[in-house]
């Protein structure tokens, strides 16, 4: 898959590209393994249009955009209806301005992930072929505490999905999706976080 997107906190404003591979294999009549990565490009800039202060700020205006190459690795097994995994964040994260990590081995972010899924056996017409998928998620910063967070994303085959979900880093979420054909869809996601 990729994927494109923008993101803005503040005066920084985050934009990328995202691209990603997932390959399964099937270990017996109930277990996978399934094993993939992202490979994903950033580039963080300052807003100066954003920046409201009396006062001058040199961090901010002398702020030069970070471009970074980050590659993230995961495993999960599935076991039936169970799945449980681990995701390594930004375990080669590459500054191209810099040349250099952007993160220690100390820095690196890794989380584990549990999900249960449940399809709709005997249901028809939109909700044909659908299934419902509950995920529990925990994540720990480098040197920062541990993380959690949770979602439901309800698969609707013949349509697209719906998704709604919290996390303790990045808040409240929720998204929609419409398939377009059977290998093209397009979606949208909004997560409204609480920096109060």
């Amino acid at each position: 898959g990729i994927a494109v997107y923008q993101q803005e906190i503040g005066v920084f404003k985050d934009f990328g590209a995202i691209a990603n591979y997932a390959e399964r294999i099937q270990m017996n009549e109930n277990l996978d393994l399934t094993f993939g990565f992202n490979v994903l490009y950033s580039r963080r800039s300052a807003d100066g249009l954003k920046i409201n202060s009396q006062v001058p700020d040199p961090a901010l205006r002398n702020f030069q955009d970070i471009p970074i190459v980050n590659f993230q690795p995961a495993v999960t097994v599935s076991f039936g209806k169970f799945d449980v995994g681990v995701f390594f964040e930004n375990l080669l994260d590459f500054n191209l301005k810099s040349n250099e990590l952007a993160t220690s081995f100390s820095e690196k972010t890794f989380s584990g992930h549990a999900m249960y899924s449940h399809e709709f056996t005997y249901a028809s017409g939109i909700f044909e072929g659908a299934d419902l998928r509950v995920l529990a998620l925990a994540r720990k910063p480098g040197n920062g505490s541990f993380g959690f967070g949770g979602n439901v994303i309800l698969d609707l085959p013949k349509m697209g999905w719906l998704k709604a979900g919290y996390d303790k880093q990045y808040g409240i979420s929720a998204g929609a999706c419409v398939n377009l054909s059977d290998k093209l869809s397009i979606g949208f996601s909004y997560e409204k976080g609480d920096f109060a």
